[in-house]
């Protein structure tokens, strides 16, 4: 589970098997727990997937965190990450 606080900050609760709670770790938590955000950087959206999450940040980038096998945080590894990741944008 995913929300942004009215205090600016991102918090995340539940499973954390593959890091998806953002908090640089893999234990699960029941209550809210802050996501650790990039410096500098607020989150203005997010979206969780399925063991992933995918933010908005105030800088303009996209951030991703959590289960990555398949590619899913566009950081081009297959590592899963336990903080934000910038998405890396397509080549032009």
């Amino acid at each position: 589970v995913l929300a942004l606080g009215s205090d600016g900050n991102t918090y995340a609760w539940g499973n954390n098997d593959c890091g998806e709670l953002g908090d640089d770790s893999t234990t699960s938590s029941s209550v809210p727990v802050k996501v650790s955000v990039p410096s500098g950087v607020k989150f203005t959206s997010i979206s969780a997937g399925d063991g992933f999450v995918l933010a908005l940040g105030s800088d303009g980038n996209t951030y991703a965190w959590g289960h990555n096998d398949s590619g899913e945080l566009g950081n081009d590894s297959t590592m899963q990450s336990n903080v934000p990741v910038k998405v890396q944008l397509p080549s032009k």
